[in-house]
């Protein structure tokens, strides 16, 4: 063991493999943050498609109505 200026110096942690663990952890974090973000939008685009399909069956359901309506006036 070395000693600098009266301080053992035993084996010393290697700050690089701690910020290599930060980053990694922070990769993983941010990967499973896309993850979560994609399947969102892929639910989200599922409901504004059945949205759109159920906008159009009312528009038509109610155009009906108003051609029924025209021979009553």
């Amino acid at each position: 063991m070395e000693n600098s200026f009266g301080i053992p110096l035993s084996k010393t942690i290697d700050q690089t493999d701690k910020e290599a663990e930060y980053y990694r952890r922070m990769v993983v974090s941010q990967g499973d943050k896309i993850e979560l973000l994609e399947k969102n939008v892929y639910e989200l685009q599922g409901q504004l498609q059945q949205a759109y399909r159920r906008i159009s069956e009312l528009r038509e359901a109610l155009d009906v109505e108003i051609q029924n309506n025209k021979h009553y006036v």
